[in-house]
């Protein structure tokens, strides 16, 4: 985005605004930071806007996330950032701020990324495309899993350690192969 900008800081300096049609993906049309302060030199840009469903468990999941979250290790410093607070062990305490007077974010347990969040929360469109990548891998994984390793209801005659030797000796063409053939509707 930062081309973008440069691009369009150039075009009004050389005062050639409405002198180019200009052909955009998503980042334009989405996003007010690529034409911001030049949005006389981008207007009537077509802009290209890829078709995307929100996915409602994500959003319920995501607004519902409190600051004790620890399954990203980067959600903290989002936090603070968001909540204005800090993860620092420094904190006195006793008036539940850290010494440098930025409150704790461990003052309000209560709070939920939603409380932040603008009303009414716009998922991010990229989001279905991540969540759709991440189910195709499972479920081929789990094909994978069901044609090298068939499932034998007697624990003792089945070998996990020879079915993990086949999954990890498979081939990573085949696997993707596989991949691209999975098909799924919807949420599960």
């Amino acid at each position: 985005m930062d081309h973008t900008k440069l691009l369009l800081n150039a075009v009004r300096r050389a005062n050639l605004t409405d002198h180019f049609v200009w052909i955009a993906s998503d980042g334009w049309g989405r996003e007010n930071v690529p034409v911001e302060n030049n949005s006389r030199v981008a207007n009537g840009a077509l802009t290209i806007e890829i078709l995307a469903e929100e996915i409602g468990q994500f959003s319920v999941y995501y607004k519902n996330l409190r600051s004790d979250n620890t399954r990203n290790p980067w959600f903290s410093k989002y936090w603070e950032s968001l909540f204005g607070c800090t993860f620092d062990n420094t904190s006195n305490g006793s008036e539940g701020k850290s010494k440098n007077q930025v409150p704790s974010c461990y003052a309000n347990p209560k709070h939920r990324l939603g409380d932040k969040l603008p009303v009414p929360f716009k998922q991010e469109a990229k989001i279905q495309f991540v969540y759709d990548a991440v189910y195709a891998f499972a479920w081929g994984l789990h094909k994978l899993e069901q044609t090298l390793c068939p499932f034998n209801p007697d624990p003792a005659k089945w070998d996990k350690d020879e079915c993990i030797r086949k999954l990890l000796s498979h081939q990573g063409k085949d696997f993707y192969d596989l991949i691209i053939q999975t098909s799924f509707k919807g949420e599960p």
